[in-house]
């Protein structure tokens, strides 16, 4: 009888310690710094044009961190293969992409234009926003840098003495 309940005491305490394990992955994967909420992100509209198809979406993102964040977004078109072109991959990525800014422990909508190369099919698969989209972090502190040194050449450059 003793044995009995040792053999199911132990199953239980292997079962629970299981399900808290599982627990702790699941939350580990959603608690990266930046998470895309694909649930209420929007396609607001597609448009083709001179060679290019333009996706209009509203891009939901939290941000699990404690900082404010500055990043770019490239979503993953690869599911519309025909609209999109197979070479979009090198040609979304771009010297100069938005800049975007997100508060810490906040999620915030975005409203976003991916432009890439057009495939040649006139027709979307559906009207759902990309489902992956892959996130670039920029320290603020570079960025910041950048701007001044933008700032100040422009001035240099549209003072008098240049016109």
């Amino acid at each position: 009888m003793t044995k009995k309940i040792f053999v199911v005491c132990s199953i239980f305490v292997t079962i629970l310690s299981a399900v808290f394990i599982t627990s702790i992955w699941i939350n580990k994967e959603e608690k990266g710094n930046l998470v895309y909420v694909f649930d209420k992100s929007i396609l607001n509209d597609y448009k083709i044009g001179a060679g290019l198809v333009s996706f209009n979406c509203t891009i939901v993102v939290k941000n699990n961190s404690d900082d404010k964040l500055h990043f770019s977004m490239h979503p993953d078109w690869s599911n519309e293969i025909g609209l999109v072109s197979e070479a979009y991959e090198q040609e979304t990525i771009s010297r100069f992409e938005k800049v975007h800014i997100i508060e810490p422990n906040a999620e915030s909508s975005f409203a976003v234009n991916f432009t890439v190369p057009f495939g040649g099919n006139k027709t979307k698969k559906d009207r759902l926003p990309p489902k992956k989209i892959d996130f670039i972090l920029y320290d603020y502190k570079i960025l910041e840098k950048d701007a001044d040194v933008l700032r100040k050449d422009l001035q240099e450059h549209t003072s008098p003495r240049f016109q």
